[in-house]
């Protein structure tokens, strides 16, 4: 992380985006899991 600092504004953490993902799922906060299905089309083509 690096820290952004103005004399004018209070200091902010600066995160990657991946890590703030990964920490929103980890505490849950503002992400719903979803599960989704996809159709194969490998196995109907094989039918």
């Amino acid at each position: 992380m690096s820290m952004c600092n103005r004399a004018e504004t209070a200091p902010i953490d600066l995160i990657d985006g991946d890590k703030l993902i990964d920490k929103s799922r980890e505490l849950q906060l503002g992400v719903i899991p979803v599960t989704d299905y996809f159709i194969d089309e490998t196995w109907f083509s094989s039918l």
